[in-house]
């Protein structure tokens, strides 16, 4: 039998990331989605929550399956489905694949064990009842599809939640307030009231802690109820502006910059599409060393 390996990351084309990514910057969109680049990125912490997720959905994909009776073997295992991921992305994540995929593996280990925060133990309070399902909803005449990573319903309270795995080097409560009123979580709570009505419970966010004791931390997001009522609103504004500026046959790399310190060089460190924002065509990297030089010694002068 030919194991599987789950898919994870975006749902698609039409996933949220398209608004996610006008609403960050006009002109990254147009690269991303009118010029067609392709921003896949070495970065650490988006290599390392890559990984993560893929263990995570494998352990709950075969916690489910062995509770249901059925063969958890269908899947590989998470370690192995994680060192199979890296192997896909070596091209772009090179001389270190093999030290964030140890990190990782080590994580996710601890976190299956009996006693861990993922063992049996742990989720014996929760049915799984998805694991990286895409859903598809409306707005309007636009069709949107989003892909929590899990859905559980609790044994305690009988509500329904989405799952959203994050990694963090210590996971607390005060890191969760920036997920709140991402339009992610927004849509998240928007279609899932509409989907289990009085059954539904929120979005959770299940926070990995990357460094030891490997500690973690599992708390509904914060509510935003008037942005849930906002939300086809806000996604009919933004499909609005994408519109007209397509009707002007505006010119991709002319569309509008936000041109602000928090997005172009944000907490991952500098916007994938920051040199051509830069220089327009790239030049080499010994070309772009050599300008700033001389620029820098311009201004020493």
């Amino acid at each position: 039998m030919t194991k599987r390996l789950i898919p994870v990351g975006p749902s698609g084309p039409r996933s949220l990331e398209r608004l996610r990514s006008w609403r960050k910057c006009p002109q990254f969109f147009a690269y991303r989605y009118l010029e067609g680049m392709d921003f896949a990125t070495a970065k650490n912490p988006l290599v390392r929550g890559t990984l993560i997720h893929q263990g995570l959905a494998h352990h709950a994909i075969q916690v489910k399956i062995r509770r249901e009776g059925g063969d958890p073997d269908e899947f590989y295992d998470p370690l192995t489905a994680m060192a199979l991921r890296a192997h896909e992305q070596r091209h772009l994540w090179g001389e270190y694949t093999e030290w964030i995929l140890d990190r990782c593996q080590k994580v996710i280990h601890a976190f299956m064990e009996e006693d861990g925060p993922l063992g049996e133990r742990h989720l014996r309070d929760v049915d799984i009842l998805h694991v990286e399902q895409v859903f598809s909803f409306q707005v309007g005449p636009h069709t949107y599809d989003q892909k929590p990573d899990l859905v559980v319903r609790s044994r305690v309270t009988g509500k329904i939640h989405q799952w959203d795995h994050k990694s963090h080097a210590h996971p607390t409560l005060a890191s969760f307030k920036r997920y709140a009123t991402d339009l992610k979580f927004v849509a998240l709570g928007w279609w899932g009231e509409r989907l289990w009505g009085k059954d539904y419970g929120g979005p959770v966010i299940f926070s990995v802690g990357i460094t030891e004791p490997y500690q973690f931390v599992c708390k509904p997001s914060e509510a935003v109820p008037f942005m849930i009522q906002q939300f086809p609103q806000m996604c009919l504004d933004a499909e609005q502006e994408i519109a007209m500026y397509a009707s002007e046959d505006r010119a991709p790399r002319n569309y509008p910059k936000t041109a602000h310190e928090e997005v172009c060089f944000g907490s991952y460190g500098a916007c994938d599409a920051r040199e051509i924002c830069r220089w327009g065509n790239p030049p080499a990297a010994a070309e772009v060393n050599l300008v700033e030089m001389l620029t820098a010694k311009g201004r020493e002068g």
